[in-house]
């Protein structure tokens, strides 16, 4: 099974707040995890007509890309590309993604034996994006 789902942004999984000693996840996080889930069910649904999950034990590999425009102060004669080396780190992007998933491509992260994250050159021109294609056997 291969499944691959593109979101227009790029975030990575927040550090935990706390207010009245009790730990919470932030609003943003929880919006940009639940766009991330939203999309796979609409891509599946799109392609299969349902939902697909990777049984429980069934080893998934993840691959997260992040694409986006260079910096806006970057002059054209600079080039058109330059490595993205700017927040957020690559793993707070693929715990995200993760944890965005989780229940929903797979019965638990745990069952992702294999993960690459792939930040991108910035390219002149294109607009944010994060990409995760998930493959699993049937």
């Amino acid at each position: 099974m291969n499944v691959t789902v593109a979101v227009p942004f790029i975030k990575g999984k927040s550090r935990p707040r706390f207010a009245n000693g009790r730990a919470y996840t932030p609003r943003s996080t929880h919006d940009a995890e639940r766009a991330i889930a939203n999309e796979y069910r609409a891509t599946c649904m799109a392609e299969f007509g349902r939902v697909m999950r990777a049984d429980r034990g069934t080893p998934v590999s993840v691959a997260v890309m992040t694409e986006r425009n260079v910096r806006s102060r970057t002059r054209k004669a600079d080039g058109n590309t330059q490595p993205d080396v700017d927040t957020p780190d690559a793993d707070n992007v693929a715990k995200l993604v993760l944890d965005a998933l989780n229940g929903v491509a797979w019965a638990d992260d745990a069952q992702v034996n294999e993960m690459h994250v792939y930040k991108l050159d910035r390219q002149r021109g294109c607009p944010p994006r994060t990409t995760v294609v998930i493959e699993w056997e049937d």
